[in-house]
């Protein structure tokens, strides 16, 4: 059996199992660059390393929305999320995605 576990910040939201990533972008996101570090607690739950998430516009009467392949940086011990692209802030405004977690 799994222990509960809870997480929400700006960033990331765990209900249940699964790992929702709601990440506001407020600068350019340059392709290799971490774009928010990963707490540690979540880190060790995550099923898979590698994801593609949406990039998402709020902007009124635009289409824009594309796929963002993601995957996780290890700098200095710290894990972060990143980006195989650029990402142009003033195009995209969210990044939004889920992961499974691991029954720990």
């Amino acid at each position: 059996m799994s222990r509960p576990f809870s997480y929400n910040d700006e960033n990331f939201t765990v209900i249940g199992n699964l790992l929702f990533c709601h990440i506001w972008l407020t600068k350019d996101i340059l392709a290799g660059n971490g774009i928010v570090e990963i707490p540690p607690k979540i880190f060790d739950r995550l099923e898979y390393k590698t994801n593609l998430m949406l990039r998402v516009t709020s902007k009124f009467g635009t289409s824009a929305a594309a796929n963002a392949a993601i995957g996780i940086k290890d700098i200095s011990g710290i894990h972060y999320l990143y980006s195989g692209s650029d990402i142009d802030s003033s195009a995209y405004n969210y990044l939004i995605g889920f992961y499974l977690l691991k029954d720990i």
